[in-house]
């Protein structure tokens, strides 16, 4: 396996994609269309491409900051840093999705203002 150190930014991009086309085949296939759970109800397609493109957003945004989170501790041993997602909250219903920071989050200003940005990129 590569070392992180070696990897630039479309290697690491498209390595991501990788993954999420791997979870979007496991899931096309593991989804029963007469399943009436929750996520079955309230979950399609369209709504899964722009939760993924989210998610890829804010990892990019987590990924051009990395000095920053590498030099905080995080509070739980299971991640090696903080991360960005320890520092907003994403809510999302029928009407759509609100994006907002944990009061009294330490998160600088300028990573606050790309966090709101690439969230807003990834609605166009």
């Amino acid at each position: 396996m590569e070392s992180s150190a070696t990897l630039d930014f479309n290697d690491i991009k498209n390595k991501i994609l990788t993954i999420f086309e791997t979870i979007e085949a496991f899931e096309k296939d593991n989804t029963d269309v007469n399943d009436p759970s929750m996520q079955t109800i309230f979950y399609n397609a369209e709504r899964k491409e722009l939760d993924d493109k989210i998610e890829f957003a804010l990892l990019m945004v987590e990924q051009n900051n990395l000095d920053y989170f590498k030099s905080r501790k995080y509070e739980f041993d299971d991640e090696p840093h903080e991360r960005l997602y320890s520092h907003y909250i994403i809510v999302s219903d029928k009407d759509g999705y609100l994006i907002d920071f944990i009061p009294n989050s330490p998160l600088p200003e300028s990573i606050r203002n790309e966090v709101i940005k690439s969230f807003n990129q990834a609605f166009s």
